[in-house]
Formats: C-alpha cells, sequence, structure tokens
C-alpha cells in the first residue's frame, strides 16, 4: 500500500508539473500575440482580453507577489490593472520575455534529448 501511495504521490506531482507548463505556453502563446499586435496600451495598461489576461496573471501573480490570491483576479479589468501597475508599468513585459525564453529554451533542449 506505500507503494502505491507513493506512486499517486508522484502522479500528482506529475500532473501539476504539466498543468504549469501547459499555463505558461498559454500565457506565452497570449504574450507573443500581443507582442505582434504592437504592444497596445491604453490609459498605461496593456489592451488584453480577459483569456489572455487571465492566463498571464496565472503565471506572473504567484512568481512575483506571492500575497495576492489569483481567486482577486478573474476579471480583465483586474488583472490588467495589475499588469499596468506592477513595478512601475511595464516591468511585467521584461518578466514575460524572461519566461518566454527560459520556455524556449527548455522546449529545445527537451527536444534535443534522446529517446
Amino acid at each position: 500500500m506505500n507503494a502505491t501511495g507513493k506512486a499517486s504521490k508522484k502522479k500528482k506531482e506529475q500532473k501539476k508539473k504539466e498543468d504549469a507548463q501547459s499555463d505558461e505556453s498559454l500565457a506565452i502563446y497570449h504574450y507573443n500575440k500581443w507582442v505582434v499586435e504592437g504592444k497596445i496600451y491604453e490609459e498605461g495598461k496593456p489592451k488584453l482580453m480577459k483569456e489572455p489576461s487571465i492566463s498571464i496573471m496565472k503565471v506572473l501573480l504567484p512568481r512575483y507577489d506571492k500575497e495576492k490570491k489569483m481567486a482577486d483576479y478573474k476579471t480583465m479589468k483586474n488583472c490588467v490593472k495589475w499588469l499596468g501597475d506592477f513595478e512601475g508599468g511595464k516591468a511585467w513585459e521584461a518578466k514575460m520575455d524572461a519566461l518566454n525564453t527560459d520556455y524556449g529554451a527548455a522546449v529545445t533542449h527537451s527536444s534535443n534529448r534522446l529517446i
């Protein structure tokens, strides 16, 4: 039974890791789309729709503002406000650029692995 418990725990950890990678790839996709569309800002806040703003928040909030809860950021308005106010305005772009670079390196590294 102990081995079954360990296997179950390992599966849960793997699922959590895969979900985090999926969240990152979705956030990067939406960020890159926003960049290609011209990095539009309105009143100091990025012009993003609901799904892109929430997906970006899912990745950035737990990393850079741990005392805040994602439950408070379920609306586009709250998300773009946080992004626009984060470290003076455009710092979130640098964080996403770094994540994009790290994610690209990780994907390249994992695709070069021998099976």
